[in-house]
């Protein structure tokens, strides 16, 4: 199977020696490594191996040191996309169903902090994965002001704010659909 040549020391083409023929093997070293990258091959348990190697030193560059923390970034992002996941799901029944203004607010605004979070890790990622979450931020900022503000307008309690809804209030004229006039 071939595979593009993306990184160094990369393993690219492992075929039985016997199917390989001269001119493929040519025309791997042709196309897959080419722009500096120097061939490499070698024989085991009767596979060969080709990779293309891109040293630093064929560049002019200096080895930039393996860290640990940037290697962590995905898995930590995974780990915030999951809890802030969760922390949406919780926000509509603390909200609606049990009417409890408070704890809905306090988790939206765990919410949005996790997202600017979430923002911060992904970008350092992939800077467009960073931007694409800005609109999500933007929503949960302007949700946060609506949670907080039902709260405090209605003294962060909604129990007994409910009003049952009558068919017809009274006092009010409604046109019926098909054009009469209903009183």
């Amino acid at each position: 199977m071939i595979r593009s040549c993306i990184g160094t020391d990369l393993t690219l083409f492992a075929a039985p020696v016997s199917t390989v023929t001269e001119g493929l093997r040519t025309h791997v070293d042709a196309s897959l490594c080419n722009n500096g990258i120097r061939r490499l091959s070698s024989m085991e348990h009767g596979h060969e191996f080709i990779r293309c190697s891109e040293s630093a030193a064929d560049k002019g560059q200096s080895r930039t040191p393996f860290d640990k923390k940037r290697a962590d970034l995905p898995q930590q992002g995974a780990t915030l996309y999951t809890a802030q996941l969760a922390l949406n799901l919780i926000w509509m029944p603390l909200y609606f169903g049990l009417k409890r203004p408070i704890e809905a607010t306090v988790d939206i605004v765990a919410l949005t902090g996790l997202t600017g979070y979430l923002i911060y890790i992904w970008g350092q990622v992939d800077e467009v994965a960073g931007w694409a979450l800005v609109p999500y931020l933007g929503w949960l900022t302007f949700a946060t002001y609506l949670s907080a503000g039902a709260g405090y307008l209605n003294n962060w309690s909604f129990e007994g704010k409910e009003r049952p809804l009558s068919e017809k209030p009274k006092g009010t004229n409604y046109v019926d659909e098909k054009g009469g006039k209903d009183a």
